[in-house]
């Protein structure tokens, strides 16, 4: 969904600085080949970051409420 709402803004920009097509094809199969692999890991990777650090804090309340009682 995110690389639609990219191509959404960068194919105006494009337009209005002029680019050729043949320079919007290279661009696109850049960020295709280039763009597209490195933001799926990188959201892959905060996903994952996210999920382990609520389970670590999860643990470390359990650990807390158990020293409580």
């Amino acid at each position: 969904m995110m690389h639609f709402c990219v191509i959404i803004i960068a194919v105006p920009v494009l337009i209005i600085m002029n680019f050729h097509l043949k320079d919007m094809i290279i661009l696109f199969v850049l960020y295709l080949f280039i763009g597209m692999p490195i933001s799926i890991i990188f959201s892959y990777l905060l996903t994952f970051l996210c999920l382990y650090l609520g389970v670590k804090l999860r643990r470390k309340k359990c650990l807390l409420q158990n020293d409580m009682s």
